[in-house]
């Protein structure tokens, strides 16, 4: 639980610490693991191509997790909320080949401009 995770994770001030989301595709034929480091925002993704049952998720997270240093693998919470959620963080985050503009920026634009 995100009330259960260490201070140090809170404020961001020391790497090694993970949020985790799994995002399923249409149908819930396949999903994603998404891994997000707290301090830099670096982003891990696993391939779940067949299912996304607790063990199949644990299969592709513990060899993901394993690819990093020991001193990086501190906490992982696991976001319990909406993945309509993550899909607004995704969309309100600027990127450089936008222009610094966000994805919902760029669509809002789209939209005006639609006779």
């Amino acid at each position: 639980m995100i009330s259960e995770r260490p201070a140090q994770a809170a404020d961001r001030a020391v790497p090694g610490h993970w949020e985790g989301d799994l995002v399923v595709g249409p149908r819930s034929q396949s999903a994603i693991v998404a891994l997000v480091e707290r301090s830099t925002r670096y982003v891990m993704l696993g391939h779940l191509p067949g299912g996304h049952t607790a063990e199949e998720v644990r299969d592709v997270l513990v060899p993901l997790v394993q690819t990093l240093p020991e001193h990086l693998r501190g906490s992982l919470t696991w976001d319990q909320g909406c993945l309509e959620h993550v899909a607004q963080q995704l969309n309100s985050r600027p990127r450089k080949t936008l222009g610094w503009k966000t994805p919902a920026e760029r669509l809002r634009d789209l939209v005006a401009r639609t006779p």
